[in-house]
């Protein structure tokens, strides 16, 4: 049995099995697909812009602890206040917190890729829309 009957058979509706072609499922594809390169400029932008959310200063004038548990269960340490934080701190907070970001920026920039692919792709014609039996409404 060729295979054509046997999608035939598998089909409810043979009309709509003889409508789609190659030909026509290319046109369909014709459009640009921006998902790749807007994830590209999302996952680059998250790199770029982690050291500035990492290595921003800390220095608001806030009286009350901003941490979500209380301040006396945080340990006493010698440090006095105002010290530098060493280098190999900040570049360590860099680099985890890059491995968290630039994921989540490509994930962002899928999503405006999927919408900027929905938003341009050229409209369909009704005749392309409605073809092998359609009813027009």
């Amino acid at each position: 049995m060729p295979l054509a009957a046997q999608l035939k058979k598998l089909c409810s509706s043979a009309a709509l099995l003889d409508t789609v072609t190659p030909e026509r499922s290319i046109r369909q594809m014709v459009g640009k697909n921006y998902i790749k390169i807007a994830s590209i400029i999302g996952f680059v932008l998250g790199i770029i812009l982690t050291p500035y959310i990492v290595l921003a200063p800390n220095d608001h004038p806030i009286k009350t602890s901003r941490m979500a548990f209380p301040e006396s269960s945080i340990p006493k340490t010698d440090v006095a206040p105002g010290t530098p934080v060493p280098l190999s701190a900040k570049i360590t907070r860099v680099v985890v917190a890059t491995l968290f970001v630039a994921p989540f920026g490509a994930l962002v920039g899928g999503g405006v890729g999927l919408l900027l692919t929905g938003l341009l792709q050229p409209k369909r014609k009704d005749e392309e829309a409605t073809e092998g039996g359609g009813n027009k409404d």
